[in-house]
């Protein structure tokens, strides 16, 4: 049944809204125009000297990005922000190789903190800005540790670091719950660890993924109280080095990683008990660094670097097919490629240009508008869901915008395809509606838990949204 809803307006114009009862909530990607018809906003963040043979970035609490990168020409572990249009740059610590190995990720509180490796002590530093000044903290001096640092806060605002220790071969985690930090081995079976990634679940579970230089696998292990347990996600040739890791809100994994026997680039889910490895990008990628983020709607991007055309790329999941833009190609660019969604469903990156020796910052525009905040002629505007993933036969509602009056259709299948509850095309008005699924089928029964698709259609476009229905 169809309800039309008053939503209020959002711009001089007529605001119109409607309700349909479907019920989970879920967000749209569209289905459509590859990433590489957007238009990319580059820019050179620092050009002093060597930099950025490392980056990571993140973004603040006002949605500005951040990055933490290696000042190879002064030996020293640099910061960058973007305020407005101008990159704000600072230096963290010095000595000799600092910051060859960074990650950044923001408490909390809103305060940036970069986990780095430190060489010339031989140990794995976290860096921590408090009221403009840069406190440093020794977390591991023992093994050589710190290749592959990755860093992590959970909702305690606790560290979690992953980090390889090379004198021992050992795969270690940290964390610092009080005023000591607590650090483990998470494994220590063959030489396991030099490239990780490290996230933290909704029960507070830490997830790593990790390499075994040895054996050529790709490993994936989560602490489940006082036991890590430990997994092979592949093992077909030599794979799994450039590592990246991401979590969907129940948990559950998805790793981008590269396959130097084939040269492609891949990427494992895990769900139902079942890895499932997918080919993103082949012939001769051998994607050099590789970083994965999950949108609103459970969908996979990857920045990456193409080894065989020198350029940086970013893949894009969308209704299960994948979509590859090339971002920046002008010289050998997108080594240390480190890439964020913002809460808008914007992609922010860094990567370091080989060529001029810079670091450099590469962004598009979210769906519907390009990098400088200019309306476009998209059909289509979203917003994210609320709540995903969603209980089951529990209502949650997603909105969407015409920019002009057109037919739209509703459907909702399942993993398989199968459809499982159909809406006919009907007309709404230019101006923002609100839709709302039930979480039931045509027969008005509750879904069973499991991963779902709305697919919408209106002006010869396509739209999905991936939703997770749990019990």
């Amino acid at each position: 049944m169809l309800r039309p809803t008053t939503l209020g307006a959002a711009r001089p114009r007529p605001f119109a809204a409607l309700r349909f009862l479907l019920g989970f909530a879920i967000s749209l990607a569209v289905v459509g125009p590859a990433p590489a018809q957007d238009s990319f906003l580059l820019e050179v963040v620092d050009a002093e000297g060597s930099v950025g043979s490392s980056t990571s970035i993140a973004l603040d609490s006002h949605g500005y990005p951040a990055i933490a990168y290696r000042d190879f020409t002064n030996d020293g572990l640099k910061y960058a922000v973007r305020l407005g249009r101008t990159w704000i740059t600072e230096t963290v610590d010095t000595g000799e190789g600092i910051g060859d190995f960074v990650s950044l990720a923001f408490d909390t509180d809103g305060n940036p903190r970069i986990a780095y490796r430190d060489p010339s002590t031989q140990s794995v530093k976290l860096a921590s800005r408090y009221l403009d000044q840069w406190i440093l903290d020794t977390v591991d001096a023992s093994g050589n540790p710190g290749a592959g640092v990755s860093l992590v806060f959970d909702s305690f605002s606790v560290p979690h670091l992953s980090y390889f220790a090379a004198q021992f071969a050992r795969l270690k985690s940290a964390r610092k719950p009080g005023a000591v930090w607590i650090v483990e081995v998470a494994d220590d079976t063959g030489v396991v660890g030099n490239s990780t990634s490290i996230e933290i679940d909704f029960e507070t579970k830490t997830h790593v993924s990790y390499f075994d230089a040895v054996a050529g696998d790709l490993y994936y292990t989560v602490k489940n109280g006082q036991t890590w347990t430990r997994q092979t996600v592949d093992a077909a040739g030599q794979v799994g080095r450039w590592n990246s890791l991401a979590l969907t809100p129940i948990g559950e994994p998805f790793i981008s990683y590269a396959d130097e026997t084939t040269g492609n680039l891949k990427i494992a889910s895990f769900h139902a008990g079942v890895w499932t490895i997918d080919v993103v990008d082949s012939g001769s990628v051998v994607a050099q660094s590789t970083s994965v983020a999950l949108d609103s709607a459970g969908e996979p991007w990857i920045a990456y670097h193409d080894a065989s055309s020198r350029d940086l790329r970013l893949a894009r999941r969308s209704f299960r097919s994948w979509s590859i833009a090339v971002v920046d190609s002008v010289g050998e660019v997108g080594t240390a490629a480190s890439l964020v969604l913002g809460t808008d469903g914007k992609p922010h990156m860094s990567y370091a240009d080989l060529t001029a020796d810079d670091l450099r910052a590469a962004t598009i525009a979210p769906l519907g508008s390009d990098p400088t905040g200019a309306p476009s002629a998209s059909p289509f505007l979203f917003a994210g869901p609320s709540p995903n993933p969603v209980r089951s036969a529990a209502p949650s509602r997603f909105s969407f915008e015409l920019q002009q009056a057109a037919a739209v259709g509703f459907q909702v299948v399942d993993a398989s395809g199968r459809r499982i509850r159909r809406v006919s095309p009907r007309e709404y008005g230019e101006g923002r509606h609100e839709i709302v699924w039930d979480g039931r089928d045509a027969s008005r029964r509750p879904v069973a838990p499991g991963v779902y698709f709305l697919e919408m259609e209106a002006l010869g476009r396509r739209a999905s949204a991936r939703v997770t229905v749990v019990r």
